[in-house]
């Protein structure tokens, strides 16, 4: 079963039902539709999880044409994984650390500067609340990264590592963001879907919605703003 096909269509198929729906005006069902897009992000969210998750075990492993007849012990397989993981998570934080650091430096240069409050969350001088948000590639030109949800940001900003090594930063101003609360919100934290779309990169929200971020992208002026 491939779930990059089979996602994809369903997304599509829902979509479509949502648009016929808005046509005849019928708010419950493009309401039960919508909250079925929902439940289609967060499991291709899950996915993309898993993914990862079997190929660091793969890798581990080193599952090949060469290495059928290597019998290693599941304690060992589920001890090695656990370390992998732990050790993934730990570079991904250090990568995290590296580029928040080098985005600081930057606007500092411009006369921006953010104060650390706890882990992703800053403050301009005036108190205006920033994320700082960092996630590696995580498919093929896909990031999910997340936010404290129960903050009235001035801005968050988006870290994006590709697999190539270059640092996308898109910073979404406080309107936009509150305007995409609702939709964004998972819990305790909003949830942003960013992915590749042609040659830009879009904000994927749930319901079908996807926003470009051409304009966002090393655009700091919601910052200015915020001074």
């Amino acid at each position: 079963m491939d779930f990059n096909i089979i996602i994809p269509a369903i997304r599509k198929k829902i979509t479509e039902m949502i648009r016929e729906a808005a046509t005849q005006g019928n708010s419950e069902v493009i309401i039960r539709y919508s909250d079925m897009l929902l439940a289609v992000d967060r499991i291709e969210e899950g996915v993309a999880d898993l993914e990862d998750k079997i190929m660091r075990i793969r890798n581990q492993i080193q599952i090949g044409s060469d290495s059928k007849n290597v019998d290693i012990p599941l304690a060992t397989s589920i001890e090695q994984y656990t370390m992998n993981v732990s050790s993934a998570k730990a570079e991904g934080r250090k990568l995290g650390r590296l580029a928040r650091s080098e985005l600081l430096s930057d606007l500092k240069e411009r006369g921006l500067s953010l104060t650390q409050q706890k882990g992703s969350l800053y403050t301009n001088r005036h108190g205006g609340f920033i994320a700082i948000a960092f996630s590696t590639e995580r498919q093929s030109r896909r990031f999910f990264l997340g936010a404290p949800r129960d903050k009235s940001y001035q801005a968050v900003i988006l870290l994006c590592r590709t697999d190539a090594g270059r640092d996308l930063r898109f910073v979404l101003p406080g309107g936009l963001i509150a305007s995409l609360h609702d939709k964004l919100a998972n819990e305790d934290q909003l949830k942003f879907n960013i992915k590749q779309s042609h040659n830009s990169y879009v904000l994927a929200v749930p319901g079908g919605e996807k926003i470009g971020l051409s304009e966002y992208e090393s655009n700091y002026s919601s910052l200015e703003d915020a001074q």
